[in-house]
C-alpha cells in the first residue's frame, strides 16, 4: 500500500472541544501518529456531551467519537514539575504541537511556543482561538457563536440563526491543517519550526465572497470619493438603503434564482446563474409565466443596489410556482433534457444518513470500539488515487496510551507505576 502523506510525521495535540481537535483529526487522516493530551484526570469535554451512550459503566460519546478516531491519548497532570519534565521529553520527538486553549493558559503551563522551542528548535506550533493571539480581542473567551457573530455571519442571517454546524471552529480548522503542512514542507526546505495564529473569526471574514466582499469594494470608492459607506449605498439605492435587503434568508438576496423554495410537502434548492437557465426555467414553469416574465435579465447586473431588487422580484415569482407543487413534481420538471436546471430535493437528516451518494462515497464508515462493538463514524472527505485516506480506528480511552508513550521516552515500568500513585498520570480503566 502507498504511503501516506504525513506518514511518520508525530503531533502532539494539546487541544479540546472542536477547532484544535478537527484540525489534528484532519493531520491524522492523512497519515500523521497524533497524540493528544486529555486534561488530567477528567479528559476532553467532549467526552461528556452529545450524544453519550452507556454500557457496562464505559460511556461513549459521538462528539468525541468523530473528532478523535485513531489518536493516542494520554493524561498528564501539566500543573506538577514531573508531568511539564514528561512534555518536555515529548516535545523533542514530535514535529508539530498543536492548541486551543484560551490566551495565556499555555504561558501558564509553560507549554507557549517560546518554551517549547528551546527543547526543540524545528518544532511546528499553531495556536487556533477565536479572535487570534493579538488585537484587542485576543482575551474574549473562544466561542464559535462569537466568532460568527463577530464575522457578520449571524447579522447576515435574515432570522439572525446560527449555522447548523460550527463552521468557526471547522474552517478554522482546515486553515490551520493548511497552514501546519505548509509550515512542515518549508522546514523540509529551511530547517526552521514556525509558529502559526489561527483566528476563527479571521477565517469566517475571509470567506465571504459576496456581499460583505461588495460591501468593502463599495467602502472603498465611497472613501475616494469623500463619502461614507452608507451616502453611497443610499445613492445607489435612491431613498434610504434597507439593510435587511442584504441579509441571507432561504434565497440568495443578491442572486436571482439561486436559493431554497417552498414546496407542498417540503423545500427545493434551485440554483440558477444566468439569463438562459434563467429563459429554460419559466419554460418550465409554464407559458404564463415565461411570457410575463421573458424580458427580466438576472445576470449582466452592474448596479449593487439593482442587484438586490431584481432578486426580490424573481425568488417571489419563483415561489409562487414551487408552492403549487411536489418537490417530486419540480425535480422531475427541472431535470428534463429541455430544461436541464440543478436542483436538489432538501433532505432531513435521517434521509441524509441513509443517502446513497455518501454510501458510494464511503462517508459513512464503520469501526469496531471497544466496549461498544461496532459503530458509524463520518469517513475522510480527501480522496487519492494512490492512497486510501482516514484514521478509521477507535477513539481512545483517557489515558489509554500513557505507557506507550512513556516508554518511547525510556522511561521503566516502575518509574511509570510511581507516576500513577504520585498523581501525575491517569488512566480510565
Amino acid at each position: 500500500m502507498s504511503r501516506l502523506p504525513l506518514e511518520g510525521i508525530r503531533v502532539l495535540d494539546f487541544t479540546w472541544v472542536l477547532a484544535g481537535p478537527f484540525c489534528t483529526k484532519v493531520l491524522a487522516d492523512l497519515g500523521a501518529e497524533v497524540i493528544k493530551v486529555e486534561r488530567y484526570p477528567e479528559g476532553d469535554i467532549t467526552r461528556h456531551l452529545f450524544l453519550l451512550i452507556e454500557r457496562d459503566g464505559k460511556r461513549l460519546s459521538s462528539y468525541y467519537l468523530n473528532l478523535n478516531r485513531g489518536k493516542k491519548s494520554i493524561c498528564i497532570n501539566l500543573r506538577s514539575e514531573k508531568g511539564r519534565e514528561i512534555i518536555y521529553k515529548l516535545v523533542q520527538k514530535v514535529d508539530v504541537v498543536v492548541e486551543n486553549y484560551q490566551y495565556g493558559v499555555m504561558q501558564r503551563l509553560g507549554m507557549d511556543y517560546e518554551t517549547l522551542k528551546k527543547y526543540n528548535p524545528k518544532i511546528i506550533y499553531c495556536s487556533i482561538s477565536a479572535f487570534g493571539r493579538y488585537g484587542p480581542y485576543k482575551e474574549y473567551p473562544g466561542y464559535d457563536l462569537l466568532a460568527q457573530t463577530l464575522s457578520g455571519y449571524i447579522w447576515g442571517q435574515a432570522d439572525a440563526s446560527i449555522a447548523t454546524t460550527s463552521i468557526g471552529d471547522t474552517y478554522a480548522a482546515l486553515h490551520a491543517a493548511l497552514a501546519i503542512v505548509s509550515a512542515l514542507y518549508r522546514r523540509e526546505k529551511t530547517g526552521q519550526g514556525e509558529y502559526i495564529d489561527i483566528s476563527m473569526s479571521d477565517c469566517l471574514l475571509h470567506s465571504h465572497e459576496n456581499i460583505l466582499a461588495g460591501l468593502l469594494l463599495l467602502k472603498s470608492i465611497a472613501e475616494h470619493e469623500g463619502k461614507a459607506l452608507k451616502q453611497k449605498l443610499d445613492e445607489e439605492w435612491g431613498g434610504e438603503f434597507p439593510l435587511d435587503m442584504i441579509r441571507m434568508g432561504p434565497q440568495h438576496p443578491a442572486y436571482p434564482g439561486y436559493g431554497v423554495y417552498k414546496c407542498k410537502n417540503g423545500y427545493i434548492s434551485i440554483a440558477i446563474l444566468n439569463n438562459e437557465q434563467w429563459m429554460r426555467l419559466l419554460k418550465g414553469m409554464g407559458p404564463e409565466y415565461y411570457e410575463k416574465y421573458k424580458d427580466i435579465k438576472i445576470a449582466g447586473i452592474k448596479g449593487f443596489a439593482e442587484r438586490f431588487k431584481v432578486a426580490k422580484l424573481v425568488n417571489e415569482i419563483i415561489e409562487s410556482w414551487t408552492e403549487k407543487h411536489t418537490c417530486e413534481e419540480i425535480e422531475a420538471t427541472l431535470k428534463r433534457k429541455d430544461i436541464d436546471i440543478p436542483c436538489l430535493k432538501v433532505p432531513t437528516f435521517l434521509e441524509i444518513l441513509d443517502n446513497e451518494h455518501y454510501k458510494a462515497r464511503e462517508m459513512f464508515v464503520e469501526i469496531e470500539q471497544p466496549y461498544f462493538g461496532k459503530v458509524k463514524i463520518f469517513g475522510c472527505p480527501i480522496k487519492m488515487a494512490s492512497v486510501k485516506l482516514g484514521a478509521f480506528k477507535p477513539s481512545p480511552r483517557l489515558g489509554e496510551h500513557n505507557d506507550e508513550v512513556l516508554k518511547w521516552l525510556n522511561y521503566t515500568d516502575e518509574e511509570i507505576r510511581k507516576l500513577y500513585q504520585e498523581g501525575i498520570l491517569y488512566r480510565e480503566e
